[in-house]
């Protein structure tokens, strides 16, 4: 791909990324990546930094609206797998949810249902 149409690809990222639901490191605070797709066993992201294999993430999912009266979700993953997209100058991160409540997955089958355009 030459230079300019990686630029462009690039800026068609950043513009669409605004849209998308954050995922917030909680320790920290600060953004790990954006919500690419989402599903009751896991989600996959998209991030400006690599993230290791099988590591452990305690994180929070930030809605740009209220669903169920909510902003935030807190939830508990790992990483499972990490893909450089040259394209495009990021990472996609495939995390697997752990311990999610009932109430956890009614909120995220609303994600999902937004996700999806329902």
């Amino acid at each position: 791909m030459d230079r300019t149409r990686n630029q462009e690809a690039r800026q068609d990222y950043r513009h669409q990324a605004k849209d998308y639901y954050l995922v917030i490191d909680r320790r920290t605070g600060e953004v790990i990546g954006r919500l690419l797709d989402i599903s009751l066993a896991g989600f996959k992201m998209v991030t400006d930094v690599a993230l290791v294999d099988n590591m452990p993430l305690a994180c929070q999912l930030s809605f740009p609206h209220a669903i169920a009266n909510l902003r935030e979700l807190p939830i508990e993953a790992t990483v499972r797998w990490c893909l450089r997209k040259d394209e495009m100058d990021c990472y996609e991160i495939g995390c697997e949810l752990h311990d999610v409540s009932e109430a956890a997955k009614s909120i995220i089958s609303e994600v999902l249902a937004d996700f999806q355009g329902k």
